[in-house]
């Protein structure tokens, strides 16, 4: 349902279709739905983890700016008094700052650490 309500199209519909254009949005992320099939002996493999009746996967492109937004990430940080950078880290390019907090130009290697997690789209990376 979040992904549903966040999917970016033109009329503001859930549909799967393509090849496409992509609206102007600027935190346009992409995602991944999987297609799924009422067959028990129906799977996917997905990075080492099989996923049961699943037929395959198509991309879609979230709003990231709207799921940052509705997370509440800068106030849960602020909450604990914490500064944070979340950057994306995808092969051959730089780093892409996703989010960060008011004083996140303060952390650094002596008073922070950086958690990484991967996922299809990248690494992720929060300090």
């Amino acid at each position: 349902m979040i992904t549903t309500d966040l999917f970016i199209n033109s009329k503001d519909e859930f549909s799967i279709k393509g090849p496409g254009n992509l609206l102007p949005i600027e935190d346009a992320i992409c995602g991944h739905l999987a297609i799924w099939k009422d067959d028990p002996s129906t799977s996917v493999n997905v990075h080492g983890t099989e996923v049961p009746k699943a037929w395959g996967f198509v991309m879609n492109f979230l709003n990231w700016g709207l799921l940052k937004d509705r997370s509440n990430i800068y106030q849960r940080f602020a909450d604990f008094d914490l500064e944070f950078e979340l950057s994306r880290v995808s092969e051959g390019a730089e780093p892409t700052l996703l989010a960060e907090s008011s004083n996140s130009k303060l952390l650094d290697d002596s008073n922070s650490v950086v958690i990484e997690t991967e996922t299809m789209n990248g690494v992720w990376q929060n300090r």
